[in-house]
């Protein structure tokens, strides 16, 4: 056994933890020994504030702030919340916390607040974002971000859905969302890569029917011949972050910071069509089917 006092979260559903359930008494048990140092917590308690290589994640209980770093273990209990939960263990993998169920850290990064851990980590350019599942606590969002227009996305949204520009901080958030931000910008580039490989690069380019790119939302693909290295290394790393032989990454440059920004990695994205070009559109199909038929 071991002698020293160890720092032991346990995560489960908010009903779990303010219930009188069995869940609750075995905490109550725990916390009366005098092994280890038991905090419970629900999975709506935590909080992300996210930074190029800046990471700070906590739970926040009454007035407390507790910051995740300072446990040794964390025990993700319930099966509830499973962005939510994912976020919290790929986290901890990243900073070398014990989980108990550590098969959650196996969990697919398809959510953007798991992809924005992990450029965090890596040092990869992200927007300053910030992530909360109470609406009591999204005040904590103004000081971090410290802006005057906010973009608020759905952590699981696609298309540009969920998806809105605001001058003020929201009252409440109708599901779970981060709140970054807002990156001034003209395009994006779209990087498809394909088993380690750039396969296809293009921008969407903003024709001023909304501050987004997407072509959803009414941008335009335009063809490229050159794809600044950088963009093409974060796309790489992103990918293989998630384990997606196939992916395609969506990279902004910010015309006041003059850098390239990540901004997601998508699981399904649109296959582009012929308007890129015969040449280019020819290349990425023929990429494809090698790879499939590999």
């Amino acid at each position: 056994m071991n002698s020293v006092k160890q720092k032991v979260l346990i995560f489960g559903s908010a009903s779990d933890i303010d219930a009188d359930t069995a869940h609750a008494k075995t905490l109550f048990m725990l916390q009366n020994n005098d092994l280890d140092d038991y905090t419970h917590a629900g999975y709506r308690d935590v909080v992300f504030e996210l930074a190029t290589s800046n990471i700070n994640a906590y739970i926040v209980k009454g007035t407390e702030k507790l910051v995740l770093d300072t446990f040794d273990t964390i025990f993700l209990r319930s099966i509830k919340d499973e962005s939510i939960r994912a976020a919290i263990a790929h986290y901890c993998a990243l900073r070398g916390i014990r989980v108990v169920n550590s098969e959650n850290m196996s969990l697919p990064l398809a959510s953007k607040l798991s992809q924005y851990i992990h450029a965090a980590q890596m040092g990869i350019p992200i927007p300053r974002t910030f992530f909360c599942s109470q609406n009591t606590l999204i005040p904590l969002a103004k000081q971090f971000l410290d802006t005057d227009t906010y973009v608020v996305k759905s952590i699981s949204g696609s298309n540009g859905n969920d998806n809105y520009k605001t001058d003020t901080l929201p009252s409440q958030l109708e599901s779970l969302c981060v709140i970054q931000s807002f990156v001034p910008n003209t395009y994006e580039y779209r990087v498809i890569t394909i088993d380690g490989k750039v396969a296809l690069a293009y921008k969407k380019v903003n024709q001023g029917i909304s501050y987004q790119n997407n072509i959803a939302r009414g941008g335009r693909r335009e063809t490229i011949t050159t794809l600044p290295d950088e963009v093409a290394e974060y796309a790489l790393a992103m990918a293989a972050a998630c384990n997606r032989e196939i992916a395609g990454t969506d990279i902004v440059y910010s015309d006041t910071l003059k850098q390239h920004i990540f901004f997601e990695v998508n699981y399904s994205y649109g296959h582009p069509s012929s308007d890129i070009g015969k040449v280019d559109f020819d290349k990425y199909t023929q990429s494809l089917a090698d790879f499939l038929h590999k």
